[in-house]
């Protein structure tokens, strides 16, 4: 049986249980057999609310109580089957989301960082290098220029040049 239930006090009829055979081996149910134990307990106390007995007794079998054993009931071998199909999928997705999806999202990951720590390095090195060009005096430079070489004389190799240039494009 796979479900005995119980028998309320009061209840006066008859009694019927389902037996299924989960066995693989045919057993057989024979006329006059022992096949069914009922327990029978007294109570400590009496019943508060009796079993009442309906008007017009009626079988608790039924056509939709037989319909919700399903027609696959019997068929262990192929519950078991699926079953396992079932849960091997499952392993497998799992499987494949160990094996593609957690290296993938890893390399993302690590790409993600590396790309955010280069970014701030670079950013805090063009702001080191905007600080130094600020530090240059530029007019310190200039007349570092001046010194090394006088402006008159910058002109006067200027101007030689310049009449060079003009001599040679005269004579072609």
């Amino acid at each position: 049986m796979t479900n005995p239930g119980h028998v309320d006090p009061g209840y006066a009829g008859c009694l019927h249980v389902t037996v299924i055979n989960m066995s693989s081996k045919p057993y057989a149910l024979v006329p006059n057999a022992r096949f069914l134990r009922a327990l029978v307990f007294k109570l400590d106390s009496p019943v508060t609310t009796p079993f009442k007995v309906p008007a017009i007794p009626q079988s608790p079998i039924s056509d939709e109580l037989l319909e919700r054993l399903s027609p696959d009931f019997l068929d262990v071998t192929g519950r078991a089957l699926a079953a396992a199909k079932k849960a091997i999928d499952s392993a497998t997705r799992a499987n494949v989301w160990a094996q593609y999806g957690l290296p993938a999202a890893a390399a993302l990951g690590a790409a993600l960082i590396t790309g955010l720590v280069t970014y701030f390095a670079q950013a805090r090195n063009v702001e080191d290098q905007i600080q130094a060009l600020k530090e240059v005096n530029a007019a310190k430079r200039l007349d570092d220029l001046e010194n090394r070489i006088p402006t008159a004389q910058r002109l006067q190799t200027l101007e030689f040049e310049m009449e060079r240039l003009k001599a040679a494009s005269a004579s072609k």
